[in-house]
């Protein structure tokens, strides 16, 4: 098949303004002081431009795909330290598959998270409350040492195995000099979409495992487990997921793996789902390789439902990682395939076969007020 040339116009000149990235950005500073203020403010915007071709359809675009602006206040006592967390995001108004939302499908905002911790030492362990819109105690575990949430969100959370925050409490618990983590949080289980519908609720526990470490590397393993429920029948909603990362400093991958017993709402559907990472940089002042692969089977009673993407990408740091901000430019090519009955078609194979040349742009910054 051949590329529609408007995409590969538009490509060309995304990897103009890539090229011109790297060789006139300047580096910048941080500002002393930024990580001790007890109150900072961020941002964090994910955007850029892709081009598509699958089958006879071509199509090319600019997107949004994240556009977050956080707010944290952080107060730090003799025996105890205590604070707060607001975060709020820009989404679309129609649905992931949907095209008519608000004033045509518009951009809204919504709240995130937004929770309160206290925190405590208690001999070698540091225990830590928290409550409110909490962050997801997994999708948080796998994103600590993941460092492509710019380039692709984990499949923990983009195959809707486990939503980002929900409303309840979580209870954190550290010792062995931070080489042990354990976690167990209680929540509605409904997400942010909306408010409970069934009576149960979602109790959750991971455990993460730091088998080695030294100055500036590490490997760690993951663990979580889930007894849910969801909807107005309250369905089954359960999940077994384990996960490893290695991170050196020049190089880093990892892995991840959910079993899930109950999706989307049907307590009699099992889904599976794995993923894989690798970054690799050698020389600083040159780009960096990104490899992604995941497969994700939605139904096992329907193997012809399976998907699979491998995506591989150059990116480039514009602000050295010595700052608290971030500017990354990715430049890449995805391949998406898919069984027999995978949408956007079911029953036309060529529908479900994708390629994609993108690029994106990741921008954070934290500063402290």
């Amino acid at each position: 098949m051949t590329p529609n040339p408007r995409v590969l116009q538009g490509f060309s000149l995304v990897a103009g303004l890539f090229v011109a990235l790297l060789t006139t950005a300047a580096p910048a500073t941080a500002t002393a002081g930024d990580e001790e203020s007890p109150l900072s403010v961020g941002a964090q915007v994910f955007t850029g431009w892709e081009g598509y071709w699958r089958g006879d359809d071509q199509f090319n675009e600019w997107e949004l795909q994240r556009a977050e602006f956080q707010g944290r206040w952080h107060h730090s006592a003799d025996r105890f330290d205590a604070g707060l967390v607001l975060i709020t995001e820009v989404v679309r108004s129609a649905g992931p598959r949907g095209f008519f939302g608000v004033d045509g499908d518009s951009l809204v905002a919504r709240g995130k998270q937004a929770w309160g911790f206290f925190q405590v030492p208690i001999g070698p362990i540091a225990l830590e409350a928290r409550g409110g819109l909490v962050p997801d105690i997994w999708v948080h575990t796998l994103e600590t040492p993941y460092d492509l949430r710019g380039l692709a969100a984990t499949q923990a959370e983009s195959a809707g195995f486990f939503d980002t925050s929900d409303l309840g409490a979580s209870v954190h618990l550290e010792t062995w000099e931070e080489r042990f983590h354990l976690a167990i949080s209680l929540t509605n289980g409904e997400g942010r979409a909306q408010r409970e519908q069934n009576p149960g609720k979602n109790l959750t526990a991971t455990a993460s495992l730091t088998a080695w470490r030294d100055a500036d590397s590490e490997l760690r393993f993951h663990l979580a487990g889930r007894d849910g429920s969801r909807g107005v029948s309250s369905s089954a909603d359960h999940r077994a997921a384990l996960g490893a990362t290695v991170v050196l400093p020049r190089f880093a991958m990892g892995t991840e793996a959910t079993l899930a017993f109950g999706y989307e709402g049907r307590g009699d559907r099992e889904a599976l789902g794995a993923a894989g990472w690798v970054w690799l940089r050698p020389i600083d002042f040159a780009p960096g390789l990104a490899l992604r692969a995941e497969y994700f089977l939605p139904d096992r009673d329907l193997p012809d439902t399976h998907r699979t993407e491998v995506l591989s990408a150059l990116y480039y740091d514009v602000l050295p990682p010595t700052t608290p901000s971030r500017l990354r430019a990715y430049l890449g090519y995805a391949h998406l395939t898919g069984g027999d009955l995978t949408g956007p078609l079911p029953g036309v194979p060529n529908a479900a076969r994708q390629h994609t040349l993108f690029l994106r742009l990741e921008l954070f910054f934290l500063h402290g007020v």
